[in-house]
C-alpha cells in the first residue's frame, strides 16, 4: 500500500535482526525482529512470485526526524534483502504506510497515510516499486486527496484496475464518509466516489472478488459504534447492506476482510463491553449475497481485540491482541484456526514479557502463514518490526492441540488426555527430577526460559531426567523425536 521519488539510504540504516527460535509453545517456524535505530512496525505484507515477501509500515529511526513510511523486502527464508524510506528522510510531514500489493508484474504498490502533504492536510501517498538487482527501486509517486483530511486505508484491484479506499472528511463530509479512489497506471486519480451519510462511517477495510467490492466500516459515534458492510458492483452502484447496531453498553470495531470462493465473505471485529466476556473477537461470514452464515465469538477469559484475518480453503486464521490474561506480556498476540463451521482446532498466544502486536497476516504460494507487526519484547526493547511465520502443522486438521487454561492468573498449557498420555511428564510442577514416557527413548530434548534462552539440552537415555541444576522457575521443554517435536511448560518449584 504506498509511495515514490525518494532517496536511497545507504550506509545510513541500520537493520538489526535477532533470530528467535521457538518463543511460544514452539509454535513459530521463523522469527525476525527489524530495528532500524528508532521505532518501528510493519501494517502490511505481501507476496513476491520468488516466494519472497515485501512488508511496509512506519519508522521512526533518528535520521528520518519523524515517523516515515517504511518498504522491507524479505527473501523467502525471512532474511534481510533491501529497505528503502518512501519519502526523502528530510521531508517536515509524518507518513504511515498502512497497506501493500503486489500485482502480476510483480509491481510493488505501497499507500502511505501522509501529514503535511502538497495538497494539505492529511493525503493519500501512492507510489510504486520495483525490486532490481536487490535493490527497491521507485517507479513513481503520487498525493491524491483534498485540502481536508482524507485517511488512505486499503489498496485492492478490481478488475485489473488498480483502487484504493479510506475516509474523507473534507466539505460535506465532516462527520467522515467512505472514499474510493481509482488510480491510472502513472499513480494519477483516475476517478473519485464518496458515500454521504449523516452519522460518522470510517474505513476498516475494502476487498474485491469477481464483480463486487466490499467496503467495511465503523458507524456512530466513537465509544458507541456499530459497524457495517457495503457491497457494490462494477459500476460503484449498492448491492446490499449488513449492518450492526452497537447496544449499550456494547459497541463493535471493524477489522479485516477476506473473500474466497468456500468461505465467502469474512469480517473480523471486536465487541467491546460484553457483560459476560469483557472485549472479544469475532469472525463473521457472509454469502455474496449478504445473507450471514455464521458469526463466531472468541470467548475467553481477559480481553481480546481483533486485529487481521486470512482465508485458507476450509480454515480461517484468525489474529487478535490479546491481554495479560494470557501470555507473558501486558499484550500478546494471539492465533487461532477456525474452520468455516465455527469450531476452532488449535490457538496459541505468541510474544514474550512485553507488549507484541500484529497487524497482517497473510498466506504464501507454500501455504504458509506469515505475521506481521510490531514487537517490545524482542530486540533492543523499543517498539521493532516484528515478523514470524507459522509453521504448517499449525494449519493441520490433524494437529493435536492445546487448551489454554488459566489458574491464578498465569497460563498455563494444558494438552488434550491423548497427548498428555503419550507425552508422560510427571511430576509438574517438579522439583529434582521429571519422568517421560518410555516412547521418547533415543530422543532429544530442550530446556529454555521463557524467552528462549537454552539452559539445559542433551540425549533422553533414561526415563528420568534430573533437574538438579536449574532454578525454581517456569521453562518451556520441548522433546524431539524423529520429525516430530513436542513442547510444554515444566514449573520447578523445590
Amino acid at each position: 500500500m504506498q509511495n515514490t521519488g525518494c532517496r536511497k539510504i545507504k550506509g545510513l540504516l541500520f537493520i538489526l535482526f535477532v533470530f528467535l527460535g521457538h518463543i511460544i509453545q514452539a509454535q513459530i517456524a521463523e522469527e525476525r525482529v527489524i530495528d532500524s535505530g528508532g521505532d518501528e512496525a510493519f501494517h502490511a505484507a505481501a507476496n513476491l512470485s520468488d516466494g519472497s515477501y515485501v512488508f511496509v509500515g512506519s519508522s521512526s529511526a533518528p535520521l528520518t526526524n519523524t515517523a516515515k513510511s517504511y518498504l522491507v523486502h524479505l527473501d523467502e527464508n525471512l532474511d534481510f534483502s533491501a529497505s528503502t524510506f518512501a519519502l526523502d528522510y528530510f521531508n517536515p510531514g509524518s507518513e504511515r504506510g498502512v497497506d501493500v500489493l503486489v500485482n502480476d508484474l510483480d509491481e510493488i504498490l505501497v499507500l502511505t497515510q501522509a501529514s503535511n502533504g502538497e495538497i494539505g492536510g492529511y493525503d493519500a501517498l501512492l507510489a510504486k516499486y520495483q525490486l532490481v538487482d536487490g535493490v527497491l527501486e521507485q517507479q513513481w509517486r503520487n498525493y491524491i486527496g483534498s485540502e481536508a483530511w482524507d485517511i488512505a486505508k486499503s489498496l485492492f484491484l478490481f478488475q485489473d484496475e488498480l483502487y484504493f479506499a479510506g475516509t474523507t472528511y473534507r466539505e460535506g463530509h465532516e462527520n467522515g464518509n467512505l472514499w474510493v479512489c481509482k488510480v491510472n497506471d502513472d499513480g494519477s486519480l483516475a476517478e473519485e466516489w464518496t458515500f454521504e451519510s449523516e452519522e460518522r462511517n470510517v474505513l476498516s477495510d475494502a476487498c474485491a472478488f469477481e464483480n463486487q467490492v466490499y467496503l467495511s466500516f465503523d458507524r456512530g459515534p466513537l465509544g458507541g459504534a456499530g459497524i457495517g458492510i457495503r457491497a457494490f458492483d462494477l459500476n460503484w452502484d449498492p448491492l446490499w447492506n449488513w449492518e450492526q447496531e452497537a447496544e449499550d453498553p456494547i459497541h463493535y470495531e471493524a477489522k479485516n476482510l477476506d473473500f474466497d470462493e468456500i468461505n465467502q465473505l469474512g469480517l473480523a471485529y471486536t465487541r467491546f463491553n460484553d457483560p459476560d466476556y469483557s472485549n472479544d473477537n469475532v469472525l463473521l461470514r457472509l454469502d455474496a449475497n449478504g445473507v450471514e452464515l455464521g458469526r463466531f465469538q472468541v470467548e475467553l477469559a481477559g480481553d481480546q481485540e481483533a486485529a487481521c484475518f486470512e482465508w485458507a480453503l476450509d480454515v480461517g486464521v484468525n489474529c487478535a491482541k490479546t491481554d495479560a490474561t494470557f501470555g507473558l506480556g501486558e499484550n500478546g498476540i494471539y492465533i487461532e484456526r477456525r474452520i468455516n463451521e465455527g469450531s476452532w482446532n488449535n490457538a496459541h498466544v505468541f510474544g514474550g514479557v512485553e507488549d507484541d502486536e500484529a497487524y497482517d497476516i497473510i498466506e504464501d504460494a507454500m501455504g504458509r502463514f506469515i505475521v506481521c507487526g510490531w514487537t517490545r519484547s524482542y530486540g533492543d526493547m523499543d517498539k521493532n518490526a516484528y515478523v514470524f511465520r507459522l509453521p504448517n502443522t499449525f494449519i493441520a486438521s490433524e494437529y493435536t492441540f492445546e487448551n489454554e487454561v488459566i489458574a491464578d492468573n498465569t497460563i498455563v498449557a494444558s494438552l488434550d488426555e491423548a497427548f498428555q498420555e503419550q507425552f508422560g511428564l510427571y511430576p509438574n510442577p517438579a522439583k529434582e527430577q521429571v519422568h517421560f514416557n518410555p516412547a521418547f527413548l533415543g530422543g532429544t530434548y530442550r530446556i529454555s526460559d521463557l524467552s528462549g534462552r537454552s539452559f539445559q539440552e542433551g540425549r533422553l537415555d533414561s526415563t528420568n531426567l534430573s533437574l538438579s541444576q536449574l532454578e525454581d522457575g517456569m521453562y518451556l521443554i520441548q522433546v524431539f523425536r524423529g520429525a516430530e517435536m513436542f513442547t510444554t511448560r515444566l514449573l520447578i518449584a523445590r
